[in-house]
């Protein structure tokens, strides 16, 4: 059994610095973690505390000291540590490690651990939780670690792409199938303006690629810039498209004279 004797001295000691100087000390109690109703009492520098039966970890002890006059003083409260068994000895006799977070399927391997068979994993991201225990029968802290499992793909140097895709505006179920080769893609039957296309493909895996899309502009199908001329001048005020007056070819002088003084828009 660990023991601890005369723990309290330098508490104790403490207490008697914050007592009134002039007057002696006349009794003392003392209690553990909070349990006022197992208090302990003996005339100072007399006690000693056997913590054997506490358990390891953090605890804290209690002081309370009467003078000669019968009066106490407020209690003081000190922390200390039980400590866990000593190193001597110390061994690992057993792994434990599960998967996925799944502690019910957790292994055991023994004081001395094996490989870890993943074959029967999905491909993708993985946890794995260790931890081990010693001869004392004591758990360590858990440790978790995460891992990949890759996709059983054939080997890069035979993988190939044996089909192009591609659709238009976001229209998946219209996808168009180019096989190995792609080719041109029409694009006459849309509509002037900006179109979105997205292509992937497909390997000899049967493995199909992320999608890339890409803006596009079906240009107004107009004369040739060579043929074009202005033919007419038109203009209105103020935002009154209404009024509007249109001049031929030769834009003409605006008569401003019937607007009011201010600002206005042409």
């Amino acid at each position: 059994m660990y023991r601890i004797r005369y723990l309290l001295i330098a508490t104790a000691l403490a207490i008697t610095s914050v007592v009134t100087a002039q007057k002696a000390n006349a009794e003392q109690l003392i209690w553990l973690d909070g349990y006022i109703a197992e208090a302990q009492s003996a005339s100072p520098g007399s006690l000693s505390i056997d913590v054997s039966s506490l358990s390891t970890g953090l605890h804290w002890i209690t002081f309370s000291e009467k003078n000669e006059a019968g009066v106490w003083s407020a209690p003081l409260t000190k922390v200390f540590l039980v400590p866990y068994k000593g190193t001597e000895g110390k061994s690992i006799v057993e792994h434990e490690y599960w998967i996925d977070d799944q502690i019910t399927a957790r292994v055991n391997q023994g004081h001395q651990p094996s490989t870890i068979d993943v074959k029967d994993l999905a491909p993708g991201f993985h946890t794995l939780t260790i931890r081990v225990k010693d001869n004392y029968g004591a758990w360590s802290s858990q440790i978790t670690k995460h891992f990949i499992v890759p996709e059983n793909r054939l080997v890069l140097e035979d993988k190939r792409i044996v089909e192009h895709q591609y659709w238009l505006d976001g229209r998946m179920e219209a996808s168009v199938a180019q096989g190995q080769v792609p080719s041109a893609i029409d694009v006459s039957t849309l509509a002037p303006g900006i179109h979105t296309l997205t292509i992937r493909i497909k390997d000899n895996d049967g493995m199909w690629s992320s999608h890339i899309t890409k803006n596009f502009i079906v240009p107004e199908n107009r004369l040739a810039v060579d043929n074009k001329q202005i033919v007419a001048h038109q203009y209105w005020i103020d935002g009154r498209m209404e009024a509007s007056v249109t001049n031929n070819k030769v834009p003409s002088a605006i008569d401003v004279s019937t607007l009011a003084p201010g600002i206005h828009t042409l």
